[in-house]
């Protein structure tokens, strides 16, 4: 799924597209949409592809839902007013740089998660505390 004309400030990515599951959101799908402030993903989705959310310099917080296993690398990258994202324990693999390490960000997620320790190798503050946008 991806779109080719602008976007409200507000998303919610459906959970079907002509009757089929939406799955992914795949690479470079919001790309540049820098008037993004929310997002809401559909549960069935399992992975976040590269550079999805690059540059969506108005994005603040997000939540992922549980199933998604694996974020593409820089797909969070230069999201510079992201403050809150909130990583369930489904997911197993975060690539390269796909979440900026900006002071004011921390994720949320389980002890012993990858996203604890993604956040400890990436100098992110990390919070097992329970959120949601």
């Amino acid at each position: 799924l991806g779109y080719t004309h602008e976007l409200p400030a507000d998303v919610v990515l459906p959970a079907k597209v002509d009757g089929y599951p939406v799955t992914a959101i795949g690479p470079a799908a919001f790309l540049y949409f820098d008037q993004l402030q929310r997002i809401v993903i559909p549960d069935g989705v399992t992975t976040i592809g590269k550079y999805a959310f690059f540059d969506c310099r108005s994005l603040t917080s997000i939540v992922i839902p549980d199933g998604v296993t694996s974020i593409g690398e820089y797909a969070f990258e230069y999201c510079s007013s992201l403050t809150a994202i909130r990583i369930p324990d489904s997911v197993t693999e975060i690539v390269g740089r796909a979440i900026p390490a900006n002071e004011n960000l921390t994720i949320y997620g389980a002890a012993g998660s990858c996203a604890e320790s993604y956040a400890a190798d990436n100098g992110i503050r990390f919070s097992t505390e329970a959120w949601s946008a």
